[in-house]
């Protein structure tokens, strides 16, 4: 791990050093990928991003690997398995949100498009809300730094506490990077 990296934030912890440096201000393209990241982001409401990093293992282990595919096939037995589960964060709502949207995610796949399609398609937060509440998503809020920032130049890849308001989201400054990531990703 480089030692001379300028950070956002002061740290000791590994893991946190070890986000900061491979995963934040960097682009998430994968439908799997956005899904997860929601995913994470509805338990972290309420927690520090930090508890929520430190369980996250635990979490592909206890969603799956968060493959929409396999989450969306969750039945009442997998939510009492995954009430019981001490390595995850134990919340029904956000459990049965957690499996809610990915049947969310398959059936926007059934209609043509994907996630990703929609989510960086958007051109601002309150489109993107419109839209994956219409697709069905169970959100407060679409987390803000899942969205382009700093300047533009970065998306923050992981989760910050969801109830930023959109406002704060995506600015129509920002749609030319976004479509730009999608277009070289080969849509």
């Amino acid at each position: 791990m480089p030692t001379d990296v300028v950070r956002c934030w002061e740290t000791s912890d590994p893991l946190y050093l070890a986000y900061h440096d491979e995963e934040w201000g960097r682009p998430v393209t994968t439908e799997r990928g956005i899904y997860e990241r929601l995913c994470l982001e509805g338990f972290q409401s309420g927690l520090s991003w930090l508890t929520i990093l430190r369980k996250r293992e635990a979490f592909r282990a206890a969603f799956a690997g968060f493959e929409p595919d396999a989450v969306a096939r969750f039945g009442e037995r997998d939510v009492r398995r995954l009430l019981d589960d001490a390595s995850i964060i134990r919340h029904r709502g956000k459990i049965e949100a957690t499996i809610a949207n990915a049947r969310s995610t398959v059936a926007l796949r059934e209609t043509g498009t994907t996630l990703d399609r929609v989510f960086w398609a958007a051109t601002s937060g309150e489109q993107l809300s419109k839209e994956l509440r219409r697709a069905g998503f169970r959100l407060k809020e679409v987390p803000v730094r899942m969205y382009p920032r700093a300047g533009g130049r970065s998306m923050h890849a992981g989760l910050r506490p969801i109830y930023y308001v959109f406002k704060m989201l995506l600015s129509v400054a920002l749609a030319p990077l976004r479509r730009e990531a999608f277009e070289r990703k080969g849509s």
